[in-house]
Protein backbone atom coordinates (compact mmCIF):
# COMPACT_ATOMS: atom_id res chain seq x y z
CA UNK A 1 0.00 0.00 0.00
CA UNK A 2 1.03 3.59 -0.58
CA UNK A 3 1.50 5.26 1.79
CA UNK A 4 2.61 2.42 4.05
CA UNK A 5 1.00 2.90 7.45
CA UNK A 6 -0.38 0.49 10.07
CA UNK A 7 -3.88 1.38 8.88
CA UNK A 8 -3.17 0.89 5.17
CA UNK A 9 -1.29 -2.34 5.82
CA UNK A 10 -4.10 -3.73 7.95
CA UNK A 11 -6.62 -2.81 5.25
CA UNK A 12 -4.46 -4.40 2.51
CA UNK A 13 -4.38 -7.60 4.58
CA UNK A 14 -8.18 -7.38 4.92
CA UNK A 15 -7.81 -7.10 8.67
CA UNK A 16 -8.61 -3.48 9.58
CA UNK A 17 -8.96 -4.35 13.27
CA UNK A 18 -5.28 -5.36 13.44
CA UNK A 19 -3.94 -1.82 12.97
CA UNK A 20 -3.75 -1.30 16.75
CA UNK A 21 -1.68 -4.50 17.06
CA UNK A 22 0.66 -3.29 14.34
CA UNK A 23 1.04 0.07 16.05
CA UNK A 24 1.90 -1.66 19.31
CA UNK A 25 4.53 -3.82 17.61
CA UNK A 26 6.07 -0.82 15.83
CA UNK A 27 6.19 1.08 19.11
CA UNK A 28 7.95 -1.79 20.87
CA UNK A 29 10.53 -2.08 18.08
CA UNK A 30 11.09 1.68 18.05
CA UNK A 31 11.53 1.92 21.82
CA UNK A 32 14.01 -0.95 21.83
CA UNK A 33 15.89 0.77 19.03
CA UNK A 34 16.24 3.93 21.15
CA UNK A 35 17.12 1.82 24.22
CA UNK A 36 20.45 0.91 22.61
CA UNK A 37 21.71 4.49 22.93
CA UNK A 38 21.17 4.46 26.68
CA UNK A 39 22.34 0.93 27.37
CA UNK A 40 25.36 0.89 25.05
CA UNK A 41 26.32 4.56 24.77
CA UNK A 42 30.05 3.80 25.20
CA UNK A 43 30.10 0.49 23.29
CA UNK A 44 31.46 1.48 19.89
CA UNK A 45 30.35 -1.63 18.03
CA UNK A 46 26.67 -0.89 18.66
CA UNK A 47 27.01 2.35 16.68
CA UNK A 48 29.74 1.54 14.12
CA UNK A 49 31.93 4.05 15.98
CA UNK A 50 35.73 3.88 16.20
CA UNK A 51 35.89 1.96 12.90
CA UNK A 52 34.59 -1.16 14.65
CA UNK A 53 33.13 -2.58 11.44
CA UNK A 54 33.74 -6.28 12.12
CA UNK A 55 32.37 -6.22 15.67
CA UNK A 56 29.33 -4.21 14.60
CA UNK A 57 28.55 -6.65 11.80
CA UNK A 58 28.66 -9.53 14.28
CA UNK A 59 25.96 -7.76 16.28
CA UNK A 60 23.81 -7.42 13.15
CA UNK A 61 24.20 -11.01 11.93
CA UNK A 62 23.58 -12.35 15.44
CA UNK A 63 20.55 -10.11 15.75
CA UNK A 64 19.12 -11.39 12.46
CA UNK A 65 19.65 -14.96 13.65
CA UNK A 66 17.97 -14.24 16.98
CA UNK A 67 14.95 -12.67 15.27
CA UNK A 68 14.48 -15.65 12.95
CA UNK A 69 14.86 -18.16 15.78
CA UNK A 70 12.43 -16.28 18.01
CA UNK A 71 9.82 -16.09 15.25
CA UNK A 72 10.06 -19.84 14.67
CA UNK A 73 9.61 -20.42 18.41
CA UNK A 74 6.65 -18.06 18.57
CA UNK A 75 8.48 -15.68 20.90
CA UNK A 76 7.28 -12.58 19.08
CA UNK A 77 7.97 -10.09 21.87
CA UNK A 78 11.65 -11.04 22.03
CA UNK A 79 11.82 -11.02 18.22
CA UNK A 80 10.58 -7.42 18.20
CA UNK A 81 13.10 -6.43 20.85
CA UNK A 82 16.01 -7.95 18.96
CA UNK A 83 14.79 -6.41 15.70
CA UNK A 84 14.81 -2.95 17.30
CA UNK A 85 18.30 -3.44 18.68
CA UNK A 86 19.62 -4.80 15.38
CA UNK A 87 18.07 -2.02 13.34
CA UNK A 88 19.78 0.56 15.56
CA UNK A 89 23.24 -0.76 14.73
CA UNK A 90 22.34 -1.20 11.06
CA UNK A 91 21.04 2.36 10.79
CA UNK A 92 24.11 3.73 12.54
CA UNK A 93 26.35 2.33 9.82
CA UNK A 94 24.78 4.75 7.34
CA UNK A 95 24.72 7.70 9.73
CA UNK A 96 28.15 7.16 11.36
CA UNK A 97 30.18 6.31 8.26
CA UNK A 98 31.13 7.98 4.98
CA UNK A 99 29.16 5.46 2.91
CA UNK A 100 27.15 8.22 1.17
CA UNK A 101 30.17 10.49 0.72
CA UNK A 102 31.70 7.63 -1.28
CA UNK A 103 28.74 8.06 -3.64
CA UNK A 104 27.03 4.81 -2.67
CA UNK A 105 23.27 4.92 -3.15
CA UNK A 106 22.33 1.36 -2.26
CA UNK A 107 22.42 -0.66 0.97
CA UNK A 108 25.68 -2.42 1.80
CA UNK A 109 24.95 -6.19 1.66
CA UNK A 110 28.21 -7.06 3.44
CA UNK A 111 26.60 -5.85 6.67
CA UNK A 112 24.41 -8.95 6.85
CA UNK A 113 26.79 -11.46 5.25
CA UNK A 114 29.47 -12.59 7.66
CA UNK A 115 31.29 -14.58 4.98
CA UNK A 116 31.97 -11.51 2.83
CA UNK A 117 34.91 -9.26 3.75
CA UNK A 118 34.72 -5.51 4.21
CA UNK A 119 36.65 -3.78 1.48
CA UNK A 120 39.15 -0.93 1.80
CA UNK A 121 38.64 0.04 5.44
CA UNK A 122 40.39 2.94 7.13
CA UNK A 123 41.66 2.30 10.65
CA UNK A 124 42.50 4.22 13.81
CA UNK A 125 45.82 5.35 12.37
CA UNK A 126 44.38 6.75 9.14
CA UNK A 127 43.85 10.51 8.90
CA UNK A 128 40.47 10.97 7.20
CA UNK A 129 39.46 14.64 7.33
CA UNK A 130 40.64 18.21 7.54
CA UNK A 131 39.69 20.70 10.23
CA UNK A 132 36.85 23.17 9.71
CA UNK A 133 34.91 25.82 11.59
CA UNK A 134 31.24 26.34 10.79
CA UNK A 135 31.01 24.77 7.34
CA UNK A 136 32.34 21.21 7.22
CA UNK A 137 31.21 20.51 3.67
CA UNK A 138 33.83 18.61 1.74
CA UNK A 139 36.24 18.25 4.67
CA UNK A 140 36.88 14.53 4.10
CA UNK A 141 40.39 14.20 2.70
CA UNK A 142 40.59 13.75 -1.06
CA UNK A 143 42.82 10.71 -0.54
CA UNK A 144 40.00 9.01 1.39
CA UNK A 145 37.50 9.73 -1.39
CA UNK A 146 39.79 8.84 -4.28
CA UNK A 147 40.91 5.61 -2.61
CA UNK A 148 37.31 4.77 -1.66
CA UNK A 149 38.29 4.28 1.99
CA UNK A 150 35.42 3.44 4.30
CA UNK A 151 35.68 5.18 7.67
CA UNK A 152 33.47 5.96 10.67
CA UNK A 153 33.16 8.47 13.46
CA UNK A 154 34.76 8.48 16.91
CA UNK A 155 32.74 9.13 20.04
CA UNK A 156 33.62 10.33 23.51
CA UNK A 157 31.99 12.52 26.13
CA UNK A 158 35.33 13.33 27.76
CA UNK A 159 37.88 14.03 25.03
CA UNK A 160 38.06 15.36 21.45
CA UNK A 161 41.02 13.11 20.65
CA UNK A 162 41.20 10.28 18.18
CA UNK A 163 43.35 7.42 19.49
CA UNK A 164 46.57 6.65 17.69
CA UNK A 165 48.16 3.25 18.24
CA UNK A 166 50.64 2.65 15.40
CA UNK A 167 51.61 -0.90 14.50
CA UNK A 168 55.17 -0.27 15.65
CA UNK A 169 53.96 0.51 19.16
CA UNK A 170 54.98 4.17 19.07
CA UNK A 171 52.61 6.68 20.63
CA UNK A 172 52.86 9.20 17.83
CA UNK A 173 55.12 10.65 15.17
CA UNK A 174 57.80 13.32 15.38
CA UNK A 175 56.73 16.62 13.83
CA UNK A 176 59.21 19.48 14.21
CA UNK A 177 60.53 18.03 17.44
CA UNK A 178 57.13 17.38 19.02
CA UNK A 179 55.14 14.21 19.52
CA UNK A 180 52.14 14.62 17.22
CA UNK A 181 48.90 12.67 16.92
CA UNK A 182 46.06 12.46 14.47
CA UNK A 183 43.01 13.62 16.42
CA UNK A 184 39.42 14.72 15.93
CA UNK A 185 37.71 18.01 16.67
CA UNK A 186 34.16 17.90 18.00
CA UNK A 187 33.06 18.71 14.45
CA UNK A 188 31.98 15.75 12.30
CA UNK A 189 34.83 13.68 10.95
CA UNK A 190 37.51 16.27 11.63
CA UNK A 191 41.05 15.02 11.94
CA UNK A 192 43.71 17.53 12.86
CA UNK A 193 47.38 17.20 13.74
CA UNK A 194 48.09 18.22 17.32
CA UNK A 195 51.00 18.12 19.75
CA UNK A 196 48.67 17.08 22.56
CA UNK A 197 48.67 13.34 23.31
CA UNK A 198 45.39 11.47 22.82
CA UNK A 199 43.30 10.27 25.74
CA UNK A 200 40.28 8.42 24.39
CA UNK A 201 38.16 8.20 21.27
CA UNK A 202 36.69 11.28 19.61
CA UNK A 203 33.32 12.51 18.52
CA UNK A 204 32.85 12.32 14.77
CA UNK A 205 29.73 11.46 12.84
CA UNK A 206 28.92 12.07 9.21
CA UNK A 207 27.15 15.30 8.37
CA UNK A 208 24.91 13.49 5.89
CA UNK A 209 21.91 11.41 6.92
CA UNK A 210 22.01 7.88 5.60
CA UNK A 211 19.15 6.31 7.53
CA UNK A 212 16.97 6.72 4.43
CA UNK A 213 18.90 3.89 2.85
CA UNK A 214 17.59 1.63 5.57
CA UNK A 215 13.99 2.78 5.51
CA UNK A 216 13.69 2.83 1.71
CA UNK A 217 15.66 -0.35 0.97
CA UNK A 218 15.70 -2.52 4.05
CA UNK A 219 18.60 -4.97 3.61
CA UNK A 220 17.46 -7.30 6.38
CA UNK A 221 16.33 -10.60 4.84
CA UNK A 222 12.91 -10.92 6.48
Amino acid sequence: PDPLTPESLAEACQSPASDSTLKSAISQISKRNAWVDGKHVFDAEYHFDDESFEKARKLITQGVSDVKTSLKQGNYEYARQRLGETMHTLQDFYSHSNWIELENRSPYPVLIKADQPFQNLADKNTPTCSSCDNDCTGNILESIISQKKLTSGYFSLTSPKKPNVPADGAVGVEVEGHQAFWTCDTKPFILVLTTEPPHTDSLGVSTKTKAGLVTEDDPLPF
